[in-house]
């Protein structure tokens, strides 16, 4: 059985800056709002997330 994952309220509480952030327009250009449906709610779950290139050479 796959071990689960649970966000503690320190990480929630952080999440919840950067996403409240993010949706304002303050955040940095490669952070990125994402939303998914919850698999048997459908309710919608959004996380802030950094998109990151590879430096390429």
């Amino acid at each position: 059985m796959a071990k689960s994952y649970r966000v503690g309220p320190g990480t929630r509480a952080v999440n919840r800056v950067f996403l409240t952030m993010t949706r304002l327009g303050m955040g940095k250009g490669y952070r990125f709002i994402l939303t998914v449906n919850g698999r048997k709610s459908g309710r919608p779950y959004s996380t802030p997330v950094d998109v990151m290139s590879p430096l390429t050479g």
